[in-house]
């Protein structure tokens, strides 16, 4: 997991942490969307496809993390316009890492 990644990167590693005060399932592969900060917030990347993820791999507790390798290639079309990302979902986000 690195806090930058050039223009032409194809996969990343991150980590995802559950920010809620409950237990929180995640799934086998990467259900999690990618988010883009603009000056009006976050906004959700579009994927590439149609894309559908399993079913519940694993609970997290709250504050526990868990880490995971995304092909970027797989699901965006790249490049990514260079700026600040996250990935998350709704109860578990990513730090947030920059494209340049």
């Amino acid at each position: 997991e690195k806090a930058e990644y050039p223009a032409d990167i194809k996969e990343i590693s991150y980590t995802i942490t559950n920010i809620s005060s409950k237990e929180q399932g995640v799934s086998g592969d990467q259900h999690f969307e990618l988010h883009y900060k603009t000056d009006d917030g976050w906004e959700m990347v579009n994927y590439n496809k149609d894309v559908y993820f399993n079913a519940l791999a694993r609970i997290l507790k709250p504050g526990e993390t868990v880490n995971y390798t995304l092909n970027l290639e797989e699901y965006y079309n790249l490049p990514l316009q260079a700026g600040e990302y996250r990935l998350t979902d709704e109860y578990c986000v990513s730090k947030t890492f920059k494209i340049s």
